[in-house]
């Protein structure tokens, strides 16, 4: 059996930690004549690149028709179908005057090849023969690709690619260092040849692990985003047969993080013959079920920038492909909510962020959407407090609940473990400050859910046995 061991809070279907909301977003039908679309790419003049998995681009024109003309193809040399094709695509951050494009796909072997191309002056199209390999893997299996790639706020070239496929990552790719397969890779396009390796790499002196490495242990990346704002990446990592993850790499990280895989599937423990101790994984912020959920494959977004929807501002939006559901995550205080937007009947294969911050969905089936406001009236659901605390936390034996009600009245506490299952309750009449010492001592090593009610209005702090 599976024990979930890590610091988090699993999703609001399992317990009941979301905020409710009247219905903030639509989708509104932008195009739907593509093939299997799998990244959404914006220019400097809100062009939008639509990336086929069978190999070939697309250009949507900034009033939604489509250019006549093939941006990129280079079918001739890409394996496509399943997890496989063209995955990603990136322009260099000073295009158009570095007229580079960047790319993930599988070759006609069936392998990872991260690769740059030339764009004409007039910005029409790729040149398929201008193809400068920079990097490739050999991928021994079909599945768990990955396949986005992206510019950081520092300028380096950063890319994930998956732990190889078949299922349990049987070649223990994740936890290896000499491999690239279930790894976020960090490389400097601007200097050498094909590339440098950027001299603040955490592994450099590391001979055990690859120097390209910026961070350890992803399962399949599907997705993964700077937040525009902060410099923060968010990395969704698809998990195995239970559990999906968001991952959020903080802006001043050195990297080296070692997201657990396969170790661990999210916050379970998965398969962990000669792992190391629990301290040396970082685990997701936010986590969801599959079975009622109706989950299956997390695709990562962006944290929305934009002006249309104010409400959404700094939070992570994302989806999962197979039950349509559109999410949006927050922190506050230390506190993560999650938030249901949208339940879809899309096969939600990607996002895109636009040059003014306004995010935009592709369907896996050919469909591009916008995410556009709605006139709702926000429903808030959540319990606020003028004061909420819990410490020590991580904690030993004891831990102190200390709170400041803003409404008085009759309040509802109960403790849970990450089954969902009660395992403490009480209710207490509180009309100002509150605060209780909570003993742990009978409690196993792991993480449990203080949730906190009052009339319909909830709240959920994470407690910490170490």
């Amino acid at each position: 059996m599976k024990q979930a061991l890590l610091p988090l809070v699993l999703g609001a279907l399992l317990l009941g930690a979301s905020q409710s909301t009247a219905q903030l977003i639509k989708l509104e039908l932008i195009n739907g004549s593509f093939t299997n679309p799998v990244d959404l790419v914006f220019d400097h003049e809100n062009k939008l690149y639509v990336v086929q998995r069978r190999a070939i681009v697309r250009v949507l024109e900034p009033d939604g028709t489509l250019s006549p003309d093939v941006f990129f193809d280079i079918d001739d040399r890409v394996q496509s179908g399943s997890e496989r094709g063209l995955l990603g695509l990136v322009f260099h951050p000073e295009y158009p005057d570095s007229n580079y494009l960047y790319v993930n796909y599988t070759n006609n072997s069936g392998n990872t090849v991260i690769s740059r191309f030339t764009v004409d002056v007039e910005g029409r199209e790729a040149d398929p023969d201008s193809e400068k390999v920079l990097l490739t893997q050999d991928q021994p299996f079909g599945n768990h690709n990955a396949g986005d790639l992206n510019f950081g706020p520092d300028g380096m070239l950063y890319f994930g690619l998956g732990d190889g496929g078949s299922a349990g990552d049987p070649v223990n790719a994740g936890q290896r260092g000499d491999t690239y397969l279930g790894k976020m890779i960090r490389i400097d396009v601007d200097q050498g040849d094909p590339y440098t390796i950027p001299d603040d790499n955490p592994f450099l002196d590391d001979p055990e692990i690859l120097d390209e490495i910026w961070a350890l242990d992803l399962r399949n990346p599907w997705r993964f985003s700077f937040d525009r704002a902060t410099g923060d990446m968010w990395i969704a990592d698809v998990g195995q047969n239970e559990l999906e993850e968001v991952n959020r790499q903080l802006a001043d990280s050195n990297g080296g993080e070692n997201y657990g895989w396969r170790c661990y599937e999210a916050s379970s423990e998965y398969n962990t013959d000669g792992c190391g101790p629990i301290s040396s994984y970082t685990f997701p912020v936010w986590e969801y079920e599959h079975g009622s959920n109706g989950g299956c494959s997390v695709t990562g977004g962006f944290v929305y920038r934009g002006s249309k929807i104010p409400e959404l501002v700094g939070k992570y939006i994302y989806a999962d492909y197979c039950s349509g559901r559109i999410w949006a995550l927050s922190e506050d205080g230390g506190v993560w909510s999650n938030e249901e937007l949208l339940d879809t009947d899309n096969e939600i294969s990607t996002f895109g962020e636009n040059q003014d911050g306004e995010l935009f969905l592709a369907d896996l089936d050919g469909r591009i959407y916008s995410i556009e406001p709605t006139q709702a009236t926000r429903v808030e659901d959540e319990l606020h407090f003028k004061e909420l605390s819990l410490a020590p936390n991580p904690a030993h034996d004891r831990v102190l609940l200390q709170m400041q009600v803003e409404q008085h009245g009759n309040y509802q506490f109960r403790l849970l473990n990450l089954d969902g299952r009660i395992l403490r309750s009480w209710d207490e009449q509180v009309t100002g400050t509150y605060s209780k010492s909570l003993s742990l001592k009978d409690l196993p090593k792991g993480v449990y859910i203080l949730r906190i009610q009052r009339d319909k209005r909830e709240h959920s702090l994470r407690i910490v046995r170490m």
